[in-house]
């Protein structure tokens, strides 16, 4: 098992809604980094979406680890809007 597989597993049975979405969003995320033809733009779509929930999440995290999920967050997000230009 990869180290995605192992977040998203973990993430889908946190019980917590909103790593379930970020679980389904890195599914999203593998589906289509395994095409047959790669989409930039379908790729940015699902990096930004996974950037705008992390950000979200990171308002939830534990006060230590805010700065850190938003600047991962952060990330996603500038990556996203790259490969949707």
């Amino acid at each position: 098992m990869s180290n995605t597989e192992a977040w998203q597993q973990e993430f889908l049975l946190s019980g917590i809604p909103e790593l379930q979405d970020i679980a389904r969003e890195i599914g999203n995320l593998q589906s289509l980094l395994t095409a047959p033809k790669l989409d930039g733009a379908a790729i940015g779509q699902a990096l930004s979406m996974l950037g705008s929930q992390t950000t979200q999440f990171a308002f939830q995290a534990a006060a230590e680890q805010q700065a850190d999920i938003r600047a991962i967050g952060d990330m996603l997000l500038r990556l996203g809007s790259g490969l949707q230009q």
